[in-house]
């Protein structure tokens, strides 16, 4: 009887280490950015901190290198822009490999100018499912819009060139 307990304990124990992605390894790519892989076969780039809050030279000339972000089998990409007075709106497109059924997807958001400086940072909730509404949640397989998402305090003059690297603060499943 107890080796059978011990056995259950064990395998709950087993099933709990796998339900997040471990990291496997951080490379750099011909690019010069570095990526960090992870097991369920996602990565996500490292950004490395500047004290003078600049982005390096090599993401001014490639400004899509931050806009898409994985962790856990979700991938969250920028996929429009649009501007509506002062007020930026923001669409994501969302795309799930993860065996868990995801109910909320919150992105911390941080905001450059044209030249590189850090202009805001920003959480967004960019995937929030209905409670108790199983059809919301994204699940495995699916690839999903979010709503546009509002942000106030950008400077549509300063915010030409769409530069903002994205980073999953949190994810929530059920």
């Amino acid at each position: 009887m107890t080796s059978i307990l011990r056995l259950g304990a064990a395998s709950l124990i087993m099933l709990a280490m796998t339900a997040h992605a471990a990291d496997i390894g951080k490379f750099t790519l011909e690019n010069g950015a570095e990526v960090l892989l992870k097991d369920d076969f996602t990565w996500e780039y490292i950004v490395v901190e500047q004290d003078t809050q600049t982005l390096a030279s090599i993401v001014l000339a490639q400004p899509e290198l931050l806009t898409s972000t994985a962790k856990d089998g979700i991938k969250v990409s920028l996929a429009n822009s649009v501007w509506d007075g002062e007020r930026l709106g923001l669409t994501f497109d969302l795309t799930s490999s993860s065996s868990d059924h995801i109910v909320l997807v919150e992105v911390a958001t941080k905001f450059y100018s044209d030249s590189g400086l850090a202009l805001k940072t920003e959480t967004l909730d960019v995937w929030k499912a209905t409670f108790r509404l199983p059809e919301t949640y994204l699940r495995k397989g699916e690839q999903r819009q979010s709503r546009t998402l509002w942000v106030e305090g950008i400077d549509k003059s300063q915010w030409q060139k769409q530069l903002l690297q994205l980073s999953i603060s949190e994810l929530k499943s059920r």
